[in-house]
């Protein structure tokens, strides 16, 4: 339940909900932290992919249709949406999160690189507001599986796919 808690903080930002504008605020806080125009390309696409991901998140989880998703409900569809993937991984389906995890690589890699850096890693969670509570150093090279100073797009998704399977 922390991780969810930890994901739900960290797009509220100290409000009690969850709601579309959340996300728009974590996009320009990214760019504001990384220097960007917050109505460049890149950010755009993010924002906009944001929104279809509230847009289905809102659908599982805002079940009182009151536009905003409540703590508890996040939790419901977090549960909800493990359980479903655990299902769906263990009758042999395909992952369903590549293409929203090949998005948010491309923006994390703030100079396209092909590679996150600790510091592009660390921006990441500081627009999220969750630096300050996060062991960076033991995260990063936690998920470095290689050792190089570096997540490749493989890495990445193994963290995202650790996070909605591994309890």
């Amino acid at each position: 339940i922390a991780r969810y808690d930890r994901v739900f903080d960290g797009y509220v930002r100290g409000d009690d909900y969850l709601t579309r504008d959340s996300f728009t605020r974590h996009t320009r806080t990214l760019a504001q932290i990384r220097g960007q125009d917050p109505d460049s390309v890149s950010i755009r696409a993010f924002d906009e992919e944001l929104g279809n991901v509230w847009n289905q998140l809102a659908a599982v989880a805002d079940s009182d249709h009151d536009g905003r998703v409540s703590r508890d409900e996040w939790r419901a569809a977090g549960y909800g949406i493990t359980a479903s993937l655990d299902d769906a991984m263990a009758a042999g389906a395909e992952w369903p999160f590549e293409d929203w995890i090949g998005l948010l690589y491309r923006v994390i890699d703030a100079d396209g690189d092909g590679h996150i850096t600790k510091q592009e890693y660390t921006d990441w969670l500081e627009a999220l507001g969750l630096a300050a509570s996060t062991d960076i150093d033991g995260a990063f090279a936690g998920f470095d599986t290689n050792a190089d100073g570096n997540l490749s797009m493989a890495e990445f998704s193994d963290v995202y796919h650790q996070y909605w399977t591994d309890f």
